[in-house]
């Protein structure tokens, strides 16, 4: 079978290892096509990959990025979470007949990326958060239960419902919302995150560790090649319905997939990262003070004050149960007190000391 894959985000921490999963790993026969920024980077990108032709355009080149996904049977859109304009140019894309297409026409699919920061409550450090959301048994609250006015939604309801970015019926959607994550990734650009690497940045700048008030909220996390994992259980669904109606529970109305393996506390986590960077050699001291956000923002961080002070909980338990994704890595140490939820921390010293090392490999910018 013959499938031509669209990437958007090749260059990015989770673009580049999901590419490199799936033209590598999970189906090297397929056909990709990677949208990246430079020429010079198409040029990682032909020297890495046999199957996979570099187009170098932006997510702003919607004439392209609608070209390109009108000749794809599978979209990965891992690219700018928050730009509105590229989910309805790609879905247009998807609509439009392929070449020698069969009658009725094949499903077509987008695999569209957000961000648990549309789980972001305004706690700022002050209290942890009772509720967790649950794509498995509460799949609708995620869909259509969301506000407005939450980060990321904008282009999640232009992914997911007809009436905000109209596509055909053949061609079918699905969110990854991803937490807080870590690990090395594989991909032929970025291979660090953001909210641990960024916090180990404003530490190093300061001279010295903070939370964001008194540290209290809870954040899920997973390994990146966990996450890649769980995109490429999602595909499989994709490529095993090409005709027909696909497979029940995953896509459209359905289609909600957390990605949390664990959950910290972002107060714990914060103290362990500077004991880490004081151990190290990175801080004078292991203690640190309680910041407010505006004192964050002064620091040159402009979301850092939701980025490590608001809960973001979520069970991930449907691509468990409908796509067979068996996470495998993390600190499997059981949370204490009053925010256990019987699932591991995920985050252990071993994970920071890993993100250290980044920073000392000059990765961190």
């Amino acid at each position: 079978m013959t499938v031509t894959v669209f990437v958007t985000g090749a260059s990015g921490y989770i673009g580049g290892t999901v590419l490199n999963t799936l033209a590598t790993e999970k189906h090297p026969e397929f056909s990709y096509r990677a949208l990246v920024r430079s020429e010079s980077f198409a040029e990682k990108i032909r020297s890495k990959y046999t199957n996979v032709t570099p187009v170098v355009g932006s997510l702003d080149d919607l004439n392209l990025i609608e070209e390109e996904s009108s000749k794809a049977d599978i979209v990965v859109n891992t690219a700018n979470v928050d730009h509105t304009a590229s989910p309805p140019a790609l879905l247009r894309g998807l609509s439009r007949p392929l070449p020698n297409d069969t009658t009725p026409p094949k499903n077509r699919y987008l695999i569209h990326t957000s961000g648990t920061s549309v789980l972001n409550d305004d706690a700022f450090g002050t209290r942890l958060n009772t509720h967790i959301y649950d794509d498995y048994k509460a799949t609708s609250e995620l869909v259509h239960g969301l506000p407005d006015t939450a980060w990321h939604r904008d282009a999640e309801k232009l992914a997911l419902f007809n009436d905000e970015a109209p596509r055909a019926k053949n061609v079918h959607a699905a969110i990854i919302c991803p937490p807080c994550i870590y690990g090395r990734g594989t991909g032929p650009g970025k291979v660090v995150s953001w909210q641990l690497p960024q916090m180990i940045k404003y530490f190093i700048k300061r001279g010295k560790g903070f939370t964001v008030n008194d540290g209290e909220a809870l954040w899920g996390n997973v390994h990146v090649l966990d996450l890649a994992e769980l995109y490429a259980c999602l595909f499989e669904k994709a490529v095993a319905a090409p005709n027909g109606q696909p497979e029940e529970g995953i896509w459209d109305n359905d289609g909600y997939f957390l990605a949390a393996t664990g959950e910290h506390h972002w107060g714990e986590t914060m103290k362990l990262m500077a004991q880490a960077l004081h151990q190290r050699g990175h801080l004078s001291t292991a203690e640190t003070d309680k910041l407010t956000p505006s004192e964050i923002k002064a620091l040159g961080s402009p979301h850092g004050d939701q980025e490590w002070g608001c809960n973001s909980r979520g069970i991930a338990e449907h691509g468990k149960q409908k796509l067979g994704w068996k996470p495998q890595r993390g600190n499997p140490e059981q949370p204490v007190g009053d925010w256990r939820t019987g699932r591991p921390k995920g985050l252990g010293r071993k994970e920071l000391e890993e993100e250290i090392n980044f920073y000392e490999e000059g990765l961190i910018v």
